[in-house]
């Protein structure tokens, strides 16, 4: 093209013949890849077929990479990632080309057949790429794949061969459309109207619903036989296999699914016998035993045939927060340490990796020798103890707390997003440069559980006051607050629980007799307001720091609550529909979030922000209504069992009836 560019001339007027026909025929394979890859598993698997014309193949396959060498990953049948083996090392920069393959599609609801008025129609999800009313009154096909009840994966393509019903979402006659026509483009056809029509007629003694499940059964067999007979006669032609069974049963396959099945089969490695498999799996044990590395075990070492980037075992719990894998490998990637989950199986069956052997233990000290202690010498184990006591060190910022932290060192954690953590005194086992993993102490100070890792992320993530240590998330949200301890202040923590009772003997100590008053047990509240917990969200929340301000006076003066302040007190409401009064970041609710939190301690924050998710409110009238029916079938008083009396609604109303 000699005019790249023009005001007055298209780019069709500026193109020769030449450049016509050639835009032309590019234009006719794309929609030819466009018509074959109409869904993200239809486009993988279109990709994958022209890779390997091409000399593509599966990178789990390959023993080894070189430059030059065509692979392909296929993620889980809906996306691929193909890539050539360059010459140079990866640090060196790599040419990435990404795309999208989704398109415009109207996905089914989990139960998405439904039946009205005798027609059948698909409940969808509407997914966007295309405007709502352009999906009406156009010729759709079903592509997707259906699991069975017994777990065969079963490829669905229903509506692209021209012997193929279609489905279509129906919109209404223009004389019926009056008011239609009076709505904007977004309102005239809405989301809830792209209900695809399946089915309009069955043969007697069929519903159009029994049609269309009678239809996928023959077609694709989701259904299955009764099993009852065998197989008399196996019938094909050009269109597909039948089989007959002796109790009269046929089934009809099409070759497209005789052979998408058995891919996905033979991929699924569901497609051998048993016997074959059990033979199978002879070979791979006997392939196992000639392996020199069999297990996997922490400390072992892995180096990466391409890269050549050394692997350490760490753990073998896969303990990544948010992910499961069988263990987690630690490794140094262009003066980064890297952390990440892998599978045994990877390590040792891919043939991307290699075993070099054990990481070099670390020296252990010896226990210094104690001086066996000489006759009339006095007892200085109590200054031998103190000499001994370690040293906390004084961290004041990220990088202190990365080179101070070791092995062995013990903290309590004082405040954590998780309320039920607080208090827990927890040894530190194992450190690395982006996390450290730690175990819970028992009552006995012995570690115990599964270890778990904390990552220390960013500075602007911590605050460090005094010898109390904060972990913060992106957000500003408390994550972990706690405090080192030393082995000695450990000891006489377990010592402390370990102390028994001691029992002081009459004539040792002088004992003065003084009455003692049995605690006032008060009166029961009873429950009248009859618009308990109504109103908006801000009087909810002024209801229940109201309530809060009254319960932190009356554990401050140690005394009952009057008649006034029982009535404060029954109108919290909990937190279930307050979750903004938590948001930082809502301008509308500075305030209210402000005042929350200078009310409650970080460890109340904590708890009253968990109940955010779990917290219901229950009206007086549902309550009201349970006990009036509790009363109609005869119960006038006695125990009454409430499992999760939460703010005491329950028990506070049911004082008017009980």
């Amino acid at each position: 093209m000699k005019e790249t560019y023009s005001r007055s001339k298209s780019v069709w007027q500026r193109m020769n013949a030449r450049e016509r026909k050639a835009a032309m025929a590019y234009g006719e394979k794309y929609k030819a890849f466009l018509d074959t890859a109409r869904t993200e598993r239809l486009a993988t698997a279109e990709i994958i077929r022209r890779a390997e014309e091409k000399g593509f193949k599966p990178v789990y396959t390959m023993k080894s990479l070189k430059a030059g060498d065509k692979v392909y990953w296929n993620q889980k049948d809906k996306s691929v990632i193909l890539a050539v083996i360059g010459k140079e090392p990866v640090h060196e920069g790599i040419k990435i080309v990404g795309s999208h393959i989704d398109s415009p599609r109207l996905d089914l609801k989990a139960n998405p057949v439904h039946e009205q008025d005798g027609i059948v129609y698909f409940r969808t999800h509407y997914y966007g790429g295309i405007k709502k009313y352009q999906w009406t009154c156009i010729p759709l096909a079903l592509i997707g794949v259906v699991f069975t009840k017994d777990g065969k994966k079963v490829d669905i393509n229903i509506g692209l061969k021209d012997s193929d019903p279609v489905f279509y979402v129906s919109d209404l006659l223009i004389h019926m459309a009056q008011d239609q026509m009076k709505k904007t483009l977004a309102e005239g056809i809405t989301g809830e109207q792209l209900q695809a029509v399946a089915g309009t007629h069955s043969e007697e003694g069929q519903t159009p619903k029994d049609a269309i499940m009678t239809l996928l059964k023959k077609e694709y067999g989701t259904g299955g036989h009764s099993g009852e007979g065998k197989i008399s006669l196996v019938d094909y032609n050009s269109q597909g296999i039948t089989f007959s069974f002796e109790n009269g049963e046929k089934f009809r396959h099409s070759w497209y699914n005789v052979a998408t099945m058995t891919e996905s089969r033979l991929r699924d490695d569901t497609y051998l016998s048993a016997e074959q498999k059990a033979e199978r799996a002879a070979l791979k044990a006997e392939k196992a035993e000639e392996q020199s590395h069999k297990i996997v075990e922490v400390g072992d070492r892995f180096r990466h045939k391409i890269t050549g980037e050394v692997s350490e075992v760490i753990s073998l719990t896969g303990a990544l927060p948010f992910y499961s894998d069988d263990c987690t490998i630690q490794r140094e990637s262009s003066g980064f340490a890297v952390t990440e989950n892998i599978s045994y199986d990877k390590l040792l069956n891919s043939g991307m990796y290699e075993y070099i052997g054990k990481a070099e233990p670390e020296k252990e000290q010896s226990a210094p020798v104690k001086p066996e202690k000489a006759e009339g010498t006095p007892d200085n184990s109590a200054v031998a103890l103190e000499a001994e006591k370690p040293e906390i060190p004084t961290i004041k910022n990220l990088s202190q707390l990365k080179k101070a932290i070791k092995p062995g060192m013990m903290f309590e954690i004082t405040d954590h997003l998780r309320p039920e953590c607080i208090g827990e005194r927890r040894i530190v086992t194992g450190v690395s440069t982006v996390d450290f993993t730690s175990r819970k102490l028992d009552e006995n100070g012995e570690p115990t559980g599964k270890d778990l890792h904390m990552e220390f992320d960013r500075a602007k993530n911590w605050t460090f006051d005094g010898d109390e240590l904060t972990s913060r998330l992106d957000n500003g949200d408390m994550l972990m607050s706690f405090h080192f301890i030393d082995s000695l202040e450990r000891e006489q923590i377990v010592q402390a629980e370990k102390e028994p009772e001691v029992t002081l003997v009459a004539d040792e100590v002088d004992v003065t007799e003084t009455e003692v008053t049995a605690p006032d047990k008060g009166e029961n509240f009873t429950i009248t307001d009859d618009a308990l917990g109504e109103g908006g969200a801000k009087a909810k929340f002024r209801a229940n720091v109201d309530a809060i301000k009254t319960l932190k006076t009356l554990e401050r003066e140690k005394r009952p609550a009057t008649a006034e302040e029982k009535e404060t007190l029954s109108k919290y409401v909990g937190w279930g529909a307050l979750a903004k009064a938590f948001d930082k970041d809502d301008p509308k609710w500075a305030a209210e979030y402000k005042e929350l939190s200078e009310l409650l301690t970080p460890q109340e924050y904590a708890q009253a922000r968990s109940t955010v998710n779990d917290a219901f409110y229950t009206s007086p009238t549902v309550i009201d209504g349970i006990y009036e029916a509790l009363g109609n079938f005869g119960f006038d008083g006695g125990a009454v069992l409430e499992p999760a009396i939460g703010i005491g609604n329950f028990f506070g109303l049911s004082l008017i009836h009980i």
